[in-house]
């Protein structure tokens, strides 16, 4: 689940169709859009809802990227970095802070400039309608698996038809859990430095090291 969470936050970071233009046509330009952001910072919301326990659970964080391949992701339980060559996952709760190679762990590294590519190969997309969050005109996509080894099945993309950023995303697993993902207060013009990509682990840590030598 931390892995598809990931991919989905990162996601929201970065995205005005004409009319008569198609799903399609859409995701390209939002992909479009991927490539040429630089930095970018967002605070989300994400809230899981685990069918079987009918139970449900919602945290918040900040996410900041940075020229396509680098990311920082911030919750009261965890924060994971990668400067595009190592990727460190720092848990609160274990005190303990993982370090692997960020080639080795791409599914954990979504950041990379091919990330979009992901939604347009394996999904196939529909635009639904065009809808309003509040006073905000939006599209409403679906992007529905177009083979069954995919882990989200359906996925529900609400698109500001101004600025191209994804405000809400409902996604929906194999198991019929849903993962909600809001997001507000964007930045596009964060200013980032190297030292936002970096992690030092904390003094009482245990540091598992991954690296391959």
């Amino acid at each position: 689940m931390k892995k598809m969470c990931i991919l989905t936050i990162l996601t929201f970071t970065l995205v005005s169709a004409g009319v008569g233009q198609d799903a399609d046509e859409i995701l390209k330009k939002i992909q479009k859009t991927y490539l040429d952001m630089k930095a970018v910072c967002a605070d989300f919301e994400q809230t899981f809802y685990w069918k079987l326990a009918d139970e449900t659970q919602t945290f918040t964080g900040k996410v900041c990227t940075r020229n396509g391949e680098q990311f920082r992701i911030e919750t009261e339980d965890q924060i994971i970095i990668t400067d595009g060559k190592a990727i460190w996952t720092l848990s609160h709760i274990n005190k303990q802070v993982l370090i692997d190679d960020a080639a080795e762990s791409t599914e954990d590294n979504p950041f990379l400039k091919s990330f979009m590519q992901n939604y347009i190969d394996h999904y196939q997309a529909k635009l639904v309608q065009e809808t309003k969050i509040g006073e905000t005109p939006h599209y409403l996509l679906e992007l529905e698996a177009k083979s069954e080894d995919e882990f989200a099945r359906l996925i529900k993309v609400w698109v500001d038809k101004k600025t191209y950023l994804m405000t809400k995303i409902v996604q929906t697993d194999i198991n019929e859990n849903t993962s909600t993902y809001e997001v507000n207060d964007v930045d596009t013009n964060a200013k980032l430095t190297d030292a936002s990509f970096q992690l030092t682990p904390p003094s009482g840590y245990e540091v598992v090291d991954m690296r391959v030598e």
